[in-house]
């Protein structure tokens, strides 16, 4: 069976932090690897912020939903969000070899959610964004 976590939250720098403290004492509950914990951490940090920052299109009251499904050796993290389509994988990598003073601003984030997780998928339908990422682990991990 899996065990899920759901959260609502507004179009909001503010919103996003306190997400990342709820999203924090969820995984602490399931005591995850710790490795494990900082890339869904990091990655629902990121994408919920790029969201909220850079997502157009949407009502300026529509909410950004995020759940955590708790699988079996894995965490899936599902974000959702109404706006403009935008596929943050079809983002190329940004060039790591060039200086922080050459490179241009923004992907890093995105490139980091697409490295530090399993499996990744985009979708749209009806105006609304669907990403979903896996992150495995073995269940020898699990303190």
């Amino acid at each position: 069976m899996t065990d899920v976590v759901s959260f609502s939250i507004a179009r909001s720098q503010a919103a996003v932090t306190e997400l990342n403290g709820n999203v924090e004492q969820a995984l602490e509950k399931r005591n995850l690897p710790p490795a494990v914990s900082f890339a869904v951490q990091l990655v629902i940090e990121e994408l919920t912020t790029n969201v909220v920052k850079d997502g157009t299109g949407a009502p300026s009251d529509s909410l950004v939903g995020v759940r955590l499904l708790f699988e079996t050796g894995a965490v899936v993290v599902e974000i959702e969000n109404q706006g403009d389509r935008f596929n943050p994988f079809e983002r190329p990598d940004p060039n790591l070899n060039q200086s922080i003073e050459d490179r241009q601003i923004g992907g890093l984030g995105i490139h980091l959610s697409r490295k530090m997780m399993d499996e990744y998928e985009y979708a749209y339908r009806d105006g609304t964004n669907f990403i979903m990422l896996r992150k495995k682990f073995p269940l020898d991990q699990v303190e």
